[in-house]
């Protein structure tokens, strides 16, 4: 597939003319919020490890809860952002 099947002129013009659209705030509010999305993150991962370090689980279903949730919560900050 080359690129010329892969978007039409449309398309490009359409993304184009809404990232010229984004204004400094839109960027600067985005930016913010990825930063204090990140420190959430990294807390609540924190406090989540402390609790989840004191179920009597297996070591590798321990890794898995914690990385599901990770996950989880980086989906949600992404789409939030975006």
């Amino acid at each position: 597939m080359n690129t010329e099947e892969a978007f039409t002129p449309e398309q490009v013009t359409e993304v184009v003319g809404a990232l010229h659209d984004a204004t400094m705030d839109k960027w600067l509010g985005a930016g913010l919020t990825l930063v204090i999305g990140a420190v959430v993150i990294k807390i609540v991962m924190q406090a989540l490890n402390r609790l989840v370090a004191k179920l009597p689980l297996d070591k590798a279903m321990l890794s898995f809860l914690t990385a599901a949730a990770r996950i989880v919560m980086v989906i949600v900050l992404v789409t939030m952002v975006a």
